[in-house]
């Protein structure tokens, strides 16, 4: 019985298994989806941009005779499910960062994603890459990697393989993963395990990074609650030289870029990258802030809670604090989008590197305005906790 019952889970769920493969020498990772459970038939996948595609059916003795050509979008492709219900799915991909020691992957170029719709001709047209993405009862992803190499998830070990909690393909889709010699740290701050990875072979600069990163997590989890994730991974890399930094977050994963000019972590942009990043693991990690017109929150208000973050730590003084907001407002002299509305800023975002500019300023500069405004009744912190503990809802 118990045998037929898991015979009968596993045709009646989906299970997603992907093999991610890297290739340092094509600068491609291979990707590889073995789909089980799904309805017999075509199915419609939107798939990564790649100038390698191609689909086989599993079963032994069929005739491959339908290669995968794009529909009417060229990121969504038919493939077909045998009539045992299985699929895979073979293609290479181009990543943010790779070379013979280490990629850096960002999940929304990385993963084929089922769609599920009654009429595909709904996902048609310059929006298919909005449309709700399937979901799973499993996602495993497998690792195939060089020799010295290690995987780093924002789910935990991840070497040789792991497996995806809450089975979302959205979540999947949005993930960051470090591979190759990165080296790991556990921090403990802000309610959270932290785990660090970081590709410097100075101890000292990594203690550096680390003490900044922990005085960060809990300078915000003093303004806003704890960390609305058990468990929270940060990527450091240094391409940069001067004082760059850049960086990404999302959900439970981020990423930062920094300088490798010893002199780095005393630059102010520097350290507003580096907090500005972190304060995204609450706002926008917790928070649901992707519509256009809320752009200037999710931007503006982690902007200002980045200064705020390295003020009580010591970083800025209190001149050094008010001396970058009065440089957010000088960011607006000149700027065609200075006297624009917050909702337009957000609908102008990815159009304009002006309005970008403008986002992050008048963001800044109105949350500011606002902790002003409310600070009888807790200031902004008192507005950020709930939304944080109700999370995405």
């Amino acid at each position: 019985a118990l045998i037929r019952f898991a015979d009968y889970y596993r045709t009646a769920h989906t299970i997603a298994v992907y093999t991610l493969t890297p290739d340092p020498d094509k600068g491609v990772v291979r990707v590889k989806l073995e789909m089980s459970g799904v309805n017999p038939g075509r199915i419609l996948l939107l798939a990564p941009e790649t100038g390698l595609v191609e689909g086989t059916l599993p079963a032994a003795g069929d005739a491959v005779d339908d290669p995968l050509r794009p529909q009417a979008a060229p990121s969504l492709w038919w493939a077909m499910a045998d009539e045992d219900g299985r699929l895979r799915f073979e293609y290479e991909v181009s990543v943010q960062r790779i070379d013979a020691r280490h990629a850096l992957l960002a999940g929304d170029r990385i993963f084929a994603v089922p769609l599920h719709s009654d009429d595909p001709d709904e996902l048609y047209g310059d929006n298919a890459d909005r449309r709700p993405a399937g979901a799973a009862s499993r996602i495993h992803i497998r690792f195939d990697l060089p020799r010295l190499w290690d995987a780093y998830t924002p789910w935990g070990e991840a070497y040789p393989a792991i497996d995806v909690p809450g089975a979302r393909f959205a979540r999947l889709r949005a993930s960051i993963i470090a591979l190759g010699d990165y080296l790991p740290r556990r921090i403990y701050a802000a309610g959270a395990e932290i785990e660090l990875v970081t590709r410097s072979a100075d101890p000292a600069r990594e203690d550096e990074i680390e003490a900044l990163i922990e005085e960060c997590l809990t300078a915000h989890a003093e303004f806003v609650g704890p960390s609305p994730h058990p468990y929270m991974l940060v990527i450091a890399d240094h391409p940069f030289r001067g004082n760059q930094a850049a960086g990404r977050t999302s959900i439970n994963v981020a990423y930062i870029d920094l300088s490798s000019d010893p002199r780095a972590l005393h630059y102010p942009s520097t350290l507003r990258v580096v907090a500005h990043e972190l304060f995204h693991l609450w706002n926008g990690g917790a928070i649901d802030l992707d519509p256009d017109e809320l752009r200037w929150f999710a931007e503006g208000v982690t902007e200002y809670y980045a200064l705020r973050a390295l003020a009580v730590s010591g970083r800025l003084t209190l001149r050094e604090f008010t001396d970058q907001l009065a440089v957010t407002l000088d960011r607006l002299d000149g700027n065609p989008w200075a006297d624009s509305s917050l909702v337009a800023l957000g609908h102008g975002y990815g159009l304009d590197p002006r309005a970008w500019t403008a986002t992050y300023a008048k963001g800044a500069l109105a949350a500011w305005a606002l902790d002003l405004r409310l600070w009888r009744d807790g200031g902004l912190d008192a507005v950020m906790r709930p939304m944080v503990q109700s999370g995405l809802t």
